[in-house]
């Protein structure tokens, strides 16, 4: 399998588990008290969920399938998708005797700015009634002892891998990041997935020594959603150091975006069509990119994008 397609593959893989999945704010109060309070306005239940995360967190991935589940283009689009993730569904049902499609209805990830070696992250769940010990026990069992698996008030599971499921409950959270918390709170907004990070000083400074990656060194932080109304409208946002690098990014992922539309894959796989939908811009001391794709655009990028990860796995 060559390199490309091992990537669309991953990319579909992680869609096709999203799909299923039901997503909204969690909350790091103690997490003798992970209860969520739907009547919070959304900057707050944002800040409650930041408050049980880890303090060196960096990227948070958020979404809301409870609201999602009600828009056109999610119940039309992604149910395709969600087929491809049912063995790890019926395993989850057989084992833990819980329904991840119809019980899960939040989901918050939390990791860190770059790959640690025991692999490190916190996820939060928020679901329909369980069976506390039942669940438990079979995460546990299925994820190993570097793995710290935590179902509290029948209606929440923490888990923690690494240092970070031994210091779950340690001293600060990511809600002392300032930086992080107004990506987060900007990000999620209106939005019902989305996600948010801070660049570390030292992959910064390691791009800095690559050659032709100063302009990517230059990206601060970045965030952006997803909106699935009528149809999808996705937007990324990179903040950069200064304008210039924010006018030079925008230069140079404009003409990898103009050559990947005239690809040979991309015109036989029909794909080149959905990337005319991409737009780049430079805005002030940011990148934007924007892609807006009708109910009709959506259905058949998912088509071709399943078809390609299909033939990829077939190889």
């Amino acid at each position: 399998m060559s390199g490309g397609r091992a990537a669309v593959s991953v990319i579909f893989a992680a869609l096709a588990f999203l799909a299923a999945l039901a997503l909204a704010p969690g909350c790091r109060r103690d997490p003798r008290d992970l209860s969520i309070k739907k009547d919070e306005p959304r900057t707050e239940r944002i800040i409650a969920a930041l408050a049980l995360l880890p303090a060196d967190t960096r990227i948070v991935l958020s979404a809301d399938l409870e609201r999602l589940r009600g828009q056109p283009a999610w119940r039309t689009g992604f149910p395709a998708l969600a087929k491809h993730a049912r063995p790890f569904f019926d395993a989850f049902a057989a084992g833990a005797g819980f329904d991840v499609p119809r019980q899960l209805r939040s989901l918050l990830i939390a990791l860190p700015g770059e790959r640690q070696s025991d692999d490190r992250f916190v996820l939060i769940a928020e679901t329909d009634a369980l069976d506390e010990a039942r669940v438990t026990a079979w995460l546990r069992a299925r994820l190993g002892e570097k793995t710290t698996v935590l179902v509290r008030n029948k209606n929440q599971i923490v888990i923690g891998r690494g240092a970070w499921g031994k210091t779950m409950a340690g001293a600060g959270s990511a809600a002392d990041n300032p930086e992080l918390k107004r990506l987060c709170t900007r990000a999620a907004l209106e939005h019902d997935l989305w996600f948010a990070g801070v660049v570390p000083t030292p992959v910064r400074r390691a791009l800095m020594q690559a050659p032709g990656f100063a302009d990517v060194a230059s990206v601060a932080r970045v965030w952006g959603f997803m909106n699935l109304d009528s149809g999808a409208h996705l937007e990324a946002v990179a903040e950069m150091s200064g304008k210039t690098d924010a006018v030079d990014l925008a230069h140079r992922l404009g003409v990898y975006l103009n050559q990947a539309k005239r690809h040979p894959d991309m015109l036989v796989r029909g794909l080149a069509p959905f990337l005319e939908a991409l737009r780049l811009a430079a805005n002030d001391a940011s990148v934007h990119a924007t892609l807006d794709l009708s109910g009709p655009q959506l259905g058949e990028c998912i088509e071709r994008i399943e078809a390609l990860a299909h033939a990829s796995g077939t190889k």
